[in-house]
């Protein structure tokens, strides 16, 4: 018989605890990745999110965060970023003078991003009515524009949402204008916020009033603005879609299959693939369905559940990259409250186990997700402070960017895609792809090589993006479009038609 020997004894436990180590690394390296949360405000009073109507952006390395305030007694809107993907975070910068509130709702802003550009927007009562204020950085948070009223129309105007594609900005609001208790609008501006369309009504063609609580999102050559309406006792999701960058508009439309309530759509694109996330009540319970298309839009899945089980109104947020979806959500099994996520590497067939992002049921709400990369990055409001306080943590290696984990593999060179649609009246998109961080100039030229306009030169994160095409002030003919970073050039021919 062999003798065991307690220095043998000694080599077989370090044996066996570094085999149940690498174990528990790999059967859960989501809850490993995980960093520790971070507060980030210090407020008197109380910090609120506002989830999924984007509280969160990230644009290459800077991560920028917005957020209602109420530490002067006044519902005051707030701005911070990270320059370093999460890791340290600047000082805070107040955007809004809002004043006293007069009528009881909170300010809700809307944050969106595209390369140095900052957009942000709220609703506030300071005269008596809600209004829209909008401010803009064009240097990445350092500056900002002078805060603007973008309604000022004496009518309600409120719950606000932005989204942005290139120097082209979206947003959707509702109000009470046209006699209807709550209507949805829409508006753009195709230089970076400085001059401003009229509003144009997309709600109430098919549906009657109370559309409330819009969501804009853009993509390519497609726009979604969703909403939830009240009608013969439930509410109903709604949406419409432009395919010109807002010009034309595709008839109101709900993904749902005539469930009880339905509320929170919302749209996502990684093109091919385009996903429809809602929340829907059944038997006095709220689950997240989703439905998705691996073909921009000609062919659905069936609808799907993942069977969430909220007793209250189910908050959520999601991202996605490709195959890929990233969910963060409101858990209020406990009576709570708490901040949940979950991914999906096969665009939602199937989900891994979820992982508590804030660690203690204390009522945490309103939480955001966005991507950089290989970076997850989540926001929330959180009241075991005894008031509400904005956390943050970060996953540095969450979402995959392997081509086999559902994101499309990087290329080797610098690319650069036809636009589409090509040719075009007015605008078109753009898509480009980086084998490295780097900067990057688009430009237009004509046919003889000279510069006739800069599209964008910003820094971008390795991976895929999108430019978006302004001709409104383009003579019709043929022109080069070239990308530059790197060292490296690529150039299309592209058309503009009268």
């Amino acid at each position: 018989m062999r003798t065991v020997t307690r220095s043998s004894r000694r080599k077989l436990f370090v044996v066996t605890l570094g085999i149940t180590v690498l174990m528990w690394m790999t059967t859960d390296p989501a809850a490993a990745q995980w960093e520790p949360e971070l507060r980030l405000t210090e407020a008197p009073d109380s910090s609120q999110t506002s989830g999924h109507f984007n509280s969160l952006a990230v644009s290459g390395d800077t991560v920028h965060i917005v957020w209602a305030d109420k530490r002067s007694g006044n519902w005051e809107i707030y701005y911070r970023r990270s320059v370093d993907d999460g890791v340290h975070w600047g000082e805070e910068v107040l955007l809004s003078a809002n004043g006293p509130n007069r009528l009881p709702y909170r300010s809700l802003p809307s944050l969106a991003v595209s390369g140095a550009t900052v957009h942000v927007v709220w609703h506030n009562d300071r005269t008596g009515n809600y209004e829209l204020y909008y401010r803009r950085s064009m240097d990445g948070g350092d500056t900002w524009s002078a805060e603007e009223c973008l309604s000022y129309d004496m009518i309600w105007s409120w719950v606000p949402s932005i989204a942005v594609l290139g120097s082209t900005v979206h947003l959707a609001w509702s109000d009470r204008r046209d006699g209807n208790f709550f209507t949805l609008y829409y508006k753009r501006s195709t230089d970076d916020g400085y001059s401003w369309s009229e509003a144009r009504r997309l709600s109430g063609n098919s549906t009657p009033g109370h559309a409330q609580s819009p969501r804009v999102n853009v993509s390519d050559a497609r726009l979604y603005v969703t909403w939830h309406y009240w009608m013969l006792g439930r509410w109903n999701a709604s949406y419409r879609v432009s395919v010109d960058g807002g010009d034309t508009w595709w008839d109101e439309n709900n993904p749902a299959d005539d469930p009880e309530d339905t509320d929170g759509l919302t749209v996502r694109q990684s093109n091919p693939y385009l996903y429809y996330f809602w929340a829907e009540k059944t038997s006095d319970m709220w689950n997240l369905h989703y439905r998705y298309s691996a073909d921009a839009g000609l062919r659905w899945k069936p609808e799907m559940s993942l069977r969430l089980q909220q007793l209250d109104y189910l908050y959520f947020s999601c991202s996605v990259t490709g195959t890929t979806i990233h969910l963060v959500w409101k858990d209020d099994m406990n009576g709570f409250g708490m901040i949940r996520y979950t991914c999906s590497t096969d665009a939602g067939e199937s989900w891994e186990e979820s992982t508590d992002i804030s660690p203690l049921p204390t009522g945490a709400n309103w939480p955001s997700v966005a991507l950089n990369g290989s970076t997850v990055h989540v926001l929330w409001t959180d009241y075991r402070d005894g008031a509400g306080e904005v956390y943050y943590r970060r996953n540095p290696t969450g979402n995959p960017v392997s081509a086999g984990n559902g994101a499309a593999a990087l290329p080797a060179d610098l690319t650069l895609e036809q636009n589409y649609p090509n040719p075009f009246r007015r605008s078109s998109s753009i898509r480009f792809t980086l084998p490295v961080r780097g900067q990057v100039v688009l430009t237009l030229h004509d046919l003889l090589g000279r510069q006739v306009a800069t599209v964008l030169d910003a820094e971008y994160q390795a991976g895929t993006h999108h430019a978006r095409i302004e001709a409104d002030r383009m003579p019709a003919g043929s022109y080069l479009i070239r990308l530059s970073s790197g060292g490296a050039q690529r150039t299309r021919l592209l058309t503009v038609f009268r």
